[in-house]
């Protein structure tokens, strides 16, 4: 698993979100069958870090904060979970680096970074348009 449940929610919430404009915690997390109280949570999160724009009141929900061309799934892990996880050692040495390597290291050294790269260059646009061709196959 690349990244915690509260990102792929997240994620799924923000598609929606890209498609729609705007919405409340409450519709998206029906729509997408996820669970209302914790994805509000990680709306919040989101909102908090100017990842979406929150706007309160009887009419009030979410937005995305900018074009979803410009949302990268780097910036909403971040977010979320932080990107520590890119950096620590694969057998979990706290010195392990390029200069003092673990007997993984040079091994995985290349995934991790094949996975930020994915993560850098992945952006909510991208999803979207995953999402349109997957319901198009049904």
């Amino acid at each position: 698993m690349l990244y915690s449940k509260p990102c792929e929610y997240a994620f799924r919430a923000m598609t929606w979100l890209a498609t729609h404009e705007f919405g409340r915690a409450q519709q998206i997390a029906e729509e997408e069958k996820l669970p209302a109280f914790f994805l509000a949570k990680i709306l919040k999160e989101l909102a908090a870090k100017k990842i979406l724009i929150s706007t309160r009141g009887r009419k009030g929900g979410f937005s995305l904060s900018r074009s979803p061309d410009n949302i990268t799934l780097e910036e909403v892990v971040g977010a979320l979970d932080g990107l520590e996880d890119l950096k620590r050692c694969a057998i979990g040495w706290a010195k392990c680096s390029d200069n003092k390597p673990c007997s993984l290291h040079n091994r995985f050294k290349p995934i991790r970074e094949k996975v930020h790269t994915y993560l850098k260059t992945t952006t909510i646009s991208h999803l979207v348009l995953a999402e349109e061709t997957r319901k198009a196959k049904k």
